[in-house]
């Protein structure tokens, strides 16, 4: 039997690495560095004011969403499959010196903690005020 989520999460190992660099310039991970947000508007505009609130950001990959929801106040867990993606994403705490936790699980592995918020990007977020 194949093991579907395993071949994900190995593609996803590989990825991290690739992201990091960002020679594309695609995640922006410089302009971040520089205190630039990097949320697209529309994102900042759905999230509105989260100061003070806990979050869980699902599938955070290198961590750098999750560290733009510290900058605007909040206390965030970010978890990811991938380790390779969350040493980066450590890495990226530390340089901006924004803490967040990262934790490494599936989904359905998600820390049992209440929330004020989960944000999952991929094919567009889903949030639900209070979730558990």
């Amino acid at each position: 039997m194949t093991d579907y989520i395993e071949i994900n999460r190995q593609n996803w190992e590989e990825r991290a690495a690739i992201h990091a660099r960002d020679t594309s310039g695609d995640y922006m991970l410089d302009r971040f560095r520089a205190g630039e947000d990097a949320l697209h508007a529309i994102e900042a505009a759905e999230l509105g004011d989260i100061r003070g609130k806990r979050v869980l950001h699902l599938q955070c990959h290198i961590g750098r969403d999750t560290l733009c929801l510290v900058r605007r106040g909040a206390a965030v867990t970010g978890l990811d499959f991938s380790n390779s993606a969350l040493n980066v994403a450590r890495r990226l705490s530390e340089e901006t010196g924004l803490k967040a936790d990262f934790v490494q699980g599936t989904v359905d592995q998600a820390p049992d903690q209440r929330v004020g918020g989960v944000r999952r990007k991929a094919r567009g977020d889903i949030r639900f005020p209070d979730a558990r």
